[in-house]
């Protein structure tokens, strides 16, 4: 990973940023792709948002990519260039919370403070037989104490990385290689047959179904699309005009329920009904349908927020997931 071993504070950043919630097979081709486009925090700061969150598209969890463009303007233009290099005041910045402060101050700025990921907590559960929940006040702070008492103070950066590739590379979640593990003659959770459920979580995930229908209004080749504002999935992305509802249904379904919002919407033609696209969110699972409506006039049903463009132009707008793989897959309808 291009990241280990870094030491420009921007670069540590960025990694750490787009890593959060991300594997790292996908999260690569991103890092590579931000730091080809953006080289130093000057040229993402200089950078329209609506260009960073295009760039940021498919990754989710897009407030990472407002809040980056946000903190990358703070840096150069508040702090001329430069990252802070302790902990409170990275922190300080949008989108920075306690991991992330305590990653780049010790692996840009070496500075004695240890970092507790998903590999961290699962190593000191074991290790130490430590069976408070990750996931609760009271758990992040007994892991952080247990880990700032074994952080090497001198070799900051090198021990947490250490931590992390052995999290990964032997005491993975599943099928760890305890037998290689130098620590299982005194892993607890390895003598009492608990390295299964170790660490333990408080919260099981329950992911909520969203159905939503995409009305993709056509004159011949301009379309409608609005921008997402309220504080919801998705927000600042483009979509067409939705209609969300506890199930999903056909066209004719939509018509019979009183469900299109346009009183006036004559389809020129029959309208064309997209298959039932998904997309994992990690609280959510969205089922999309899209359904491409001809009309005379397209003018008329552009609302609040709404706006008419050439489908020569889609690419220039960042979309979510399903609707770029609507798009790919009608090439345009």
């Amino acid at each position: 990973m291009p990241w280990v071993g870094e030491k420009d504070p921007y670069k540590v950043w960025l990694s750490e940023v787009i890593m959060q919630q991300t594997k790292v097979e996908q999260g690569l081709q991103y890092y590579e792709k931000f730091i080809k486009t953006y080289p130093n925090v000057e040229s993402m700061a200089s950078a329209d948002e609506g260009e960073v969150m295009t760039l940021w598209e498919g990754l989710g969890y897009y407030s990472r990519a407002r809040n980056m463009h946000h903190t990358a303007t703070v840096v150069a233009n508040e702090h001329k260039g430069v990252f802070p290099d302790s902990p409170d005041g990275l922190a300080r910045l949008k989108g920075i919370g306690p991991y992330t402060a305590r990653a780049i101050a010790s692996f840009a700025f070496d500075q004695p403070y240890a970092v507790t990921d998903g590999n961290v907590y699962r190593i000191l559960s074991r290790v130490f037989g430590m069976e408070t929940f990750i996931d609760s006040t009271k758990g992040k702070k007994e892991f952080q104490e247990v880990a700032d008492q074994l952080i090497d103070k001198k070799n900051a950066a090198i021990y947490n990385q250490a931590m992390m590739d052995f999290g990964s590379l032997v005491c993975s979640p599943k099928n760890p290689d305890c037998k290689s593990c130098p620590f299982v003659e005194y892993c607890l959770a390895f003598r009492m047959g608990k390295v299964d459920s170790l660490p333990m979580k408080s919260k099981k995930l329950v992911k909520q179904h969203r159905n939503l229908h995409f009305l993709v209004l056509r004159e011949e080749k301009k379309v409608v699309i609005e921008k997402r504002i309220e504080k919801d999935i998705w927000k600042h992305l483009y979509q067409f005009p939705v209609i969300e509802d506890d199930r999903l249904m056909s066209w004719k379904e939509l018509l019979e329920g009183g469900k299109i919002p346009f009183h006036d919407l004559k389809p020129k033609g029959k309208v064309i009904e997209s298959k039932t696209m998904k997309q994992q969110l990690t609280h959510r699972v969205i089922n999309a349908r899209f359904f491409i409506v001809d009309v005379n006039d397209i003018s008329q049903f552009c609302r609040d927020n709404e706006q008419m463009v050439d489908m020569s132009s889609l690419d220039s707008y960042p979309f979510p997931e399903v609707i770029r793989r609507f798009l790919k897959e009608f090439i345009y309808f």
